[in-house]
């Protein structure tokens, strides 16, 4: 939080709470797991149970235990890593497949666009690609799209498709240094 500013409250939206268990009470404060929907915010869900309980609450601690597929018991601390054999080696051979990780549609692009990536400038979509990509018309208002280089798994980006613009994609992280 800055200094002389007003915390503005996220709108509201549809999540879901698989479930919610009390782990601890050590007045004043309690230990909770959830286990909720992507896009649950687990600091407006202490806010909201301060609210029903009276005094207000907030969040001391905050440890996401699975993202995904993802469980933390299968993570591995970067300072754990950095210490180990594996830096030496080839990253490939300890780290997953981003793609694996978030699924999401690929597209393939070539030695031209991949110039465009590497300066950070929105490209668009090369025509072939285009049936690999959800209908704009039933597309997310910004999906991820996984881009390979053409005729390889390499991964050159992870862009950004907006359904106001969906022939376009904006390099969102980019993972090739040159070409």
């Amino acid at each position: 939080a800055q200094k002389d500013t007003v915390a503005k409250l996220v709108q509201a939206r549809p999540v879901t709470i698989y479930s919610l268990s009390l782990d601890a009470i050590a007045s004043p404060c309690i230990d909770l797991t959830v286990h909720c929907s992507g896009g649950t915010y687990i600091r407006s869900i202490a806010r909201d149970l301060g609210q029903a309980l009276g005094p207000g609450a907030c969040l001391a601690a905050l440890k996401r235990t699975k993202s995904g597929d993802v469980n933390l018991g299968d993570c591995v601390p970067l300072q754990d890593f950095m210490e180990s054999e594996a830096i030496e080696g080839k990253f490939e051979d300890v780290l997953l497949n981003a793609q694996d990780l978030m699924p999401m549609p690929k597209i393939e692009v070539g030695a031209e666009i991949i110039k465009k990536i590497l300066r950070g400038q929105i490209f668009e979509i090369p025509a072939s690609e285009h049936a690999k990509l959800p209908d704009a018309e039933h597309a997310q208002d910004e999906s991820y799209v996984y881009v390979t280089e053409s005729g390889t798994d390499k991964c050159v980006c992870i862009g950004v498709r907006k359904k106001t613009t969906p022939s376009l994609i904006k390099p969102e992280v980019v993972l090739v240094t040159n070409q």
